[in-house]
């Protein structure tokens, strides 16, 4: 077991940096390289520019942290691993959903214009990685934006999904708009629906349904709603 933990750590490791594009350290007064664009298939995690097609790998690449644009995925990606894997330290650790940081602070907006504003106020970062497709992995994401579907066998961490996220544990997305589907489902704002065990979120427009619903409306236990602005 120990062998097979030492191959994929050298894995993600190694790839990156086997085919990656080299950014300069400081983007002052420093004309940026072309970045590479890869068509109908391309490696990743990698520091490409676009991929149409089929995106494959270990994990994606929101991995690079110092990425100074955005990288976009038209088509598939699939992530033999996926950055899912990574959220079991933050689980251990003592990380907390977006909706439950959020619930306990003191200053909360009520309306979603509120709410999108504080949001777009404190994520001042480029998006690490945008998806318009599917995106499949067996632990999971951890993404800024999907358009598309979601599909994993464990959880997933993003900040927003425009269409659906189906992961077997736990979605925990800052803003949802269309379905999430799992055990456990988190989200500040959701404008769609959420199916599961424990369905949690702030800001709701659309419905709940599971054994326990939460929102800032209500709680209750089967079905939960709010079509309201």
């Amino acid at each position: 077991m120990k062998r097979y933990f030492i191959v994929i750590l050298a894995t993600i490791i190694l790839i990156p940096n086997s085919y990656s594009i080299s950014i300069p350290d400081s983007l002052d007064n420093v004309p940026l390289k072309k970045s590479k664009n890869f068509y109908v298939f391309g490696l990743i995690p990698s520091r490409a520019k676009n991929i149409y097609g089929i995106a494959i790998g270990p994990v994606g690449s929101e991995i690079f942290c110092d990425k100074p644009y955005t990288q976009t995925v038209d088509g598939v990606g699939i992530q033999i691993i996926g950055q899912g894997i990574f959220s079991i330290f933050y689980l251990c650790f003592g990380g907390h959903s977006t909706f439950t940081t959020y619930y306990k602070s003191n200053n909360r907006p009520e309306t979603e214009l509120a709410l999108d504003s504080l949001m777009f106020g404190i994520d001042t970062t480029l998006k690490r990685v945008l998806y318009n497709g599917i995106v499949l992995s067996p632990f999971g994401t951890y993404s800024s934006q999907i358009n598309g579907v979601s599909i994993s066998a464990w959880m997933s961490l993003c900040n927003y999904v425009n269409g659906i996220s189906l992961n077997l544990l736990w979605n925990s997305i800052t803003k949802v708009n269309g379905l999430s589907v799992g055990i456990v489902n988190d989200a500040l704002i959701l404008n769609g629906a959420q199916i599961g065990l424990i369905n949690r979120t702030y800001n709701i427009k659309g419905i709940q349904i599971g054994l326990w619903n939460k929102n800032r409306k209500r709680s209750l236990p089967i079905i939960n709603w709010n079509f309201k602005e």
